[in-house]
């Protein structure tokens, strides 16, 4: 849960180290028929990535080309 009393660093902290825990629970818990992270992990690193590299790419466009509703969306 977020505490919005936090300082806006202690926030990003906490929802970086929940998001790391709930990705490390899927590579190492995750069905790959029901979780897109295990689904990835079980591809393997090189799949992961291009995936990460395409949605970086696709942030980047975003971020010179379109509204910031569309890049929040990448």
């Amino acid at each position: 849960m977020i505490d919005h009393d936090k300082s806006p660093s202690i926030l990003s902290a906490s929802i970086i180290d929940d998001l790391y825990s709930v990705i490390l629970s899927r590579k190492n818990t995750g069905n790959p028929d029901t979780s897109y992270s295990a689904f990835m992990f079980s591809k393997g690193i090189n799949k992961i990535a291009q995936k990460v590299g395409e949605e970086g790419v696709e942030t980047a466009i975003a971020a010179v080309s379109e509204n910031k509703e569309r890049l929040v969306e990448e």
